[in-house]
């Protein structure tokens, strides 16, 4: 190629990457993010669980915890006394907190829903611990965790793999 060609090339990339990277960004801020989705709420006997979520994991990651906000609507009160995950060796119910500047997280073996309240699991508090996890959270990608309720039953909840939410979605 000859040196006169050269000045036209740069020209032409020069044009070219500004047009390319306004696409890229565009690409960036769809309405397809995966922050932007939220899985569907899911219900049981009166009991409704929604804005529920994980922290993505990626290799080597053992443990992951799940957030949602659980919503009493019916006549009776009932608990939360087991959760599973496909994805997880074990999950289980946890509690952290803070006491004298020292934090602390223990199992919870119960977890009262009582009637017409909402019960909030979120970081720093109530939350499902997945442990041995068998596979990856991709952020952005759908999991489900069952909750069993003592009189309801099993609830499947679909759960999206994601940063910086709440339980209560009050950051969108």
């Amino acid at each position: 190629m000859s040196r006169m060609n050269r000045p036209t090339e740069h020209r032409l990339a020069r044009g070219i990457i500004p047009v390319l990277f306004l696409g890229l960004l565009a690409a960036c801020g769809s309405s397809d993010e995966p922050a932007d989705r939220e899985p569907p709420a899911a219900e049981i006997e009166g009991i409704s669980l929604h804005h529920a979520w994980v922290r993505p994991a990626g290799p080597g990651m053992r443990m992951s915890a799940g957030y949602t906000t659980i919503v009493n609507e019916s006549n009776f009160d009932d608990a939360i006394v087991g959760v599973s995950a496909d994805f997880a060796e074990a999950a289980e119910l946890h509690e952290s907190r803070q006491v004298n500047g020292t934090s602390s997280m223990e199992r919870v073996a119960r977890l009262e829903v009582p009637a017409g309240r909402t019960v909030r699991l979120q970081p720093g508090g109530y939350h499902v611990m997945l442990i041995n996890l068998t596979r990856e959270l991709e952020e952005g990608d759908m999991y489900t965790v069952t909750f069993t309720f003592e009189d309801a039953g099993d609830v499947a909840v679909p759960m999206i793999a994601a940063t910086g939410r709440t339980s209560d979605n009050t950051d969108h």
